[in-house]
């Protein structure tokens, strides 16, 4: 907290995005020990440095059940729901934004929280990882083209987080950031479309899985949009091939 407090000196507002992401199950402890106790040293250490405006990014993955469309006043996980191996991060985060409210409130700091649904984007090691391998694969690309995701550009994320620090009505206020409603086929076209690596023989899988999320407070309010995917991908390759970008460490703590 301290050294974080060091650091917010000056700052008009925070946001906080870090959290522990991975593909792996792990223990609850730490998914509690990374989303909810680093939520409470980042409002903490805000509180320290008279820092009086924040954004907490937050998931779609803290509903609890997915009958479409899932907006913002959706039943959401908590303390009292069984936690495993392959719920923690849901059921992590759904604390942390629960703690993120009430730290918020007792030291009388302003906030926003996104909750952003599955995203791309640049050097990505989680979704993206996933979809370029499954597209690359020879002969043939598999692709489960039934399932549907409202994917969501990472900077359009970013954008969103900027609206609301620029708009005092998003303050006290939570927002899904979330893509269309499209099935995956559209993205994996679209990528490949400007990918030469990527494979055109795909061959289909008949996996169906939809989550389907309402993003019209965040529209209505700030007027906030997504690009294309055609447009979100290109600045991806862009990004990704560009020298004078370095692609980012990650920790998984």
């Amino acid at each position: 907290v301290e050294a974080l407090a060091k650091a917010f000196v000056g700052a008009d507002c925070v946001i906080g995005n870090a959290a522990l992401v991975s593909l792996r199950p792990h223990p609850f402890s730490r998914y509690l020990a990374a989303n909810v106790d680093g939520t409470i040293h980042v409002i903490e250490a805000m509180r320290a440095a008279q820092v009086s405006r924040g954004i907490h990014i937050s998931t779609v993955g803290i509903y609890n059940g997915h009958t479409p469309p899932v907006d913002e006043d959706h039943p959401r996980y908590g303390e009292a729901h069984r936690q495993h191996r392959l719920n923690g991060y849901k059921v992590s985060k759904a604390l942390a934004e629960e703690t993120a409210w009430r730290y918020a409130a007792k030291s009388e700091i302003g906030l926003t929280t996104l909750r952003p649904s599955v995203m791309y984007g640049a050097f990505d090691r989680y979704f993206g990882a996933w979809h370029r391998k499954a597209i690359r694969l020879r002969p043939f690309a598999f692709h489960p083209y039934l399932s549907r995701f409202c994917l969501v550009y990472a900077g359009d994320v970013a954008n969103a987080a900027m609206l609301c620090i620029e708009n005092p009505i998003s303050d006290g206020k939570a927002y899904n950031v979330t893509g269309e409603d499209l099935r995956l086929r559209e993205f994996t076209k679209a990528w490949c479309e400007q990918d030469p690596s990527a494979q055109d023989k795909r061959l289909p899988l008949p996996i169906y899985y939809r989550r389907h999320y309402a993003s019209g407070r965040i529209r209505r309010d700030l007027g906030w949009k997504t690009r294309s995917y055609s447009e979100g991908i290109r600045e991806t390759l862009a990004l990704e091939s560009s020298p004078s970008v370095v692609e980012p460490e990650t920790t998984e703590a």
